[in-house]
């Protein structure tokens, strides 16, 4: 019998909850923040604090990242089998840590990157958890 434990249930949920926040957010950035950059005034300013520039791949990638966080909380959810649960987890963390690594890159490291590895961790404790 197909039980999932109640830890996945919550991840899972906040995770949903999170990644739509986290799409909104992304898309929002990337048209506010190209719509600035074409004032020459804001440019100069920007260039000035050492803003660093970051790609539209990036934020493409970063969308991939809480689109994926969503259908990974949507299947941990659902929980139609172990199986599924772990194939989205996997596919949502590689991209999660190739996110990071261009992040750090970009703008270098930052505690929020820690922080940014503990629904991962709790998912797949959940999945383990799981029957």
């Amino acid at each position: 019998m197909k039980q999932q434990s109640k830890l996945l249930k919550v991840i899972s949920i906040i995770m949903i909850i999170f990644g739509a926040i986290g799409t909104l957010g992304t898309f929002a950035s990337a048209f506010l923040v190209q719509t600035l950059l074409q004032n020459p005034e804001i440019q100069t300013a920007y260039a000035a604090v050492g803003g660093p520039q970051i790609s539209t791949a990036y934020y493409i990638l970063t969308i991939f990242v809480a689109i994926m966080e969503v259908v990974a909380g949507i299947t941990g959810l659902m929980y139609r089998s172990k199986k599924s649960v772990l194939f989205v987890g996997i596919i949502w963390i590689a991209l999660l840590l190739v996110n990071l690594i261009w992040g750090v890159v970009i703008t270098g490291f930052q505690i929020t990157i820690i922080l940014s590895l503990i629904f991962p961790v709790l998912y797949f404790w959940g999945w383990y958890q799981s029957n």
